[in-house]
């Protein structure tokens, strides 16, 4: 029998990656496993109705999270880490200086 997404056990334990992209007035959001992406979507820019939208469409997920530190700085590591979420905030690709540089 196979699992409906519906299902609140589907998505029990299975390892998800969401990236966000910050913008100001917007964010645009990929949830994805290791080889399959699940949804890109744009939101409004708040962690509080993206953590009750992964709760409500992917219940029981673990969940990691990453974005790119820009002009927003760290209210957002800080909103999940507090709740007990793995998020890791990425420099920004200005900062990172390469050899070839």
């Amino acid at each position: 029998m196979e699992a409906e997404l519906t299902d609140t056990s589907f998505f029990e334990k299975v390892l998800l990656f969401i990236g966000i992209d910050v913008h100001k007035s917007k964010w645009v959001v990929t949830i994805r496993t290791y080889d399959l992406e699940l949804k890109t979507f744009s939101m409004t820019p708040s962690a509080e109705e993206l953590e009750k939208y992964l709760l409500k469409n992917y219940p029981g997920a673990d969940y990691r999270i990453v974005y790119e530190c820009c002009f927003t700085g760290f209210w957002i590591y800080d909103y999940y880490f507090e709740k007990g979420y793995k998020i890791l905030v990425t420099p920004t690709t200005e900062s990172i200086k390469t050899e070839a540089q």
